[in-house]
């Protein structure tokens, strides 16, 4: 009878030399991760950025400069703004309020300024260089898609309000569309990038497969 004899050799203890300097070497690629950046990624998230905050600064312009023009066409009569926030199992909500014509452009810079503030904190948040304790822009800001979104429902609803209350008739009956047309966009803007999402990921998982069956294709071929 052959007796097997084994032998198990413990690792060797590591000095605490060499775990500081293992801890420091993990530390260091964490931050180089943490630091990293696509330059492309990172240049298309800052263009995103830039470019939301451009539509939210064309809505300010554009709902000042119409709110002048009517303050100036209609100088003694007073317009009216409204908002309107409707509820699948409640009633609503709807703000309306009477404008005298001295307070058109402020109350219109009000409400295309708000988009423009939150635009510019989602510029803010997607750097396009790392800094100290902050990596450079990986993705664009959520702050900087929903100032889009509001510049794209602040300007049309104000001077909406604006133009239906300035038409003299039954035209007043309208009042109510371009009140609901924040809400109403954001529910278009929301349906519209959810279909354009899902296309894109269906275009992508197909080139995904299409590269695979035409590996496997060539490899057959061989």
């Amino acid at each position: 009878m052959l007796a097997h004899s084994c032998s198990v050799t413990r690792p060797r203890r590591l000095s605490d030399a060499e775990r500081a300097r293992r801890r420091e070497l993990r530390s260091q690629r964490r931050a180089e991760r943490l630091f990293a950046a696509d330059p492309q990624v990172t240049m298309r998230s800052v263009r995103r950025a830039r470019t939301a905050f451009g539509v939210a600064l064309a809505g300010l312009a554009v709902g000042t400069v119409g709110a002048w023009w009517f303050a100036s066409s209609a100088p003694t009569e007073e317009l009216r703004w409204g908002l309107g926030l409707g509820g699948r199992h409640s009633g609503g909500i709807v703000l309306d309020v009477l404008v005298s014509p001295g307070h058109l452009v402020p109350l219109a810079a009000v409400v295309t300024g708000l988009p423009v503030v939150v635009a510019l904190v989602g510029l803010w948040r997607t750097p396009a260089t790392a800094r100290p304790g902050r990596r450079a822009a990986t993705s664009t800001s959520v702050w900087s898609w929903v100032g889009a979104v509001l510049a794209l429902g602040a300007a049309p609803n104000v001077l909406g309000c604006y133009a239906v209350s300035h038409v003299p008739g039954r035209w007043h009956d309208l009042m109510l569309l371009p009140m609901l047309w924040p809400q109403l966009s954001f529910f278009f803007l929301f349906y519209g990038a959810a279909a354009w999402v899902l296309t894109e990921r269906r275009r992508r998982r197909a080139g995904r497969t299409g590269a695979r069956s035409g590996g496997h294709r060539r490899v057959g071929r061989a």
